[in-house]
């Protein structure tokens, strides 16, 4: 109860200050959900207002919204020969958001998923992914000079 206290004490004297705290966000970054259950793999793209509004600055808003719209959003393992079978993409006011439906022929052979936007999209800095299989997940960030996921071993049938 001591530490508490202690730890309440300086956020009630912070707060009588009038100083407030911001959360440093980067706003070009967007976020990528990636479900994969037995053959087909689900992927959800959203690019938010916030990073509209950055992104716009060095790309026009309705050139990212094509590139999601007529490209592959990731590279997935050839082995696992996989296809789009539907795609999806909708402008709205203050948002990009669509999906994307594969099929894989070999799904255990997927080994990663390489998200292949930032050549496409130069003012992107971060996407958001969060990958799913019916035994597994794994939340992380990918980055321009980093765009590899890994799929844990054993994690696919």
């Amino acid at each position: 109860m001591k530490w508490l206290i202690l730890l309440l004490i300086p956020m009630r004297i912070f707060a009588d200050t009038g100083t407030f705290l911001h959360r440093a966000i980067e706003p070009a970054r967007m976020g990528l959900d990636v479900s994969i259950v037995g053959e087909k793999v689900a992927a959800y793209v959203v690019v938010g207002a916030e990073s509209l509004e950055y992104l716009s600055d060095e790309t026009d808003k309705q050139q990212v919204y094509q590139v999601l719209k007529e490209t592959a959003w990731f590279v997935l393992s050839v082995d696992a020969r996989c296809r789009v079978v539907d795609h999806s993409v909708h402008q709205q006011a203050d948002r990009i958001k669509g999906f994307q439906i594969l099929r894989c022929e070999r799904p255990g052979k997927l080994k990663s998923i390489d998200v292949d936007l930032y050549n496409r999209i130069p003012a992107l800095k971060a996407v958001d992914v969060w990958l799913t299989t019916e035994r597994w997940q794994k939340k992380t960030t990918v980055y321009p000079d980093h765009t590899l996921v890994n799929i844990r071993s054993g994690m696919l049938p």
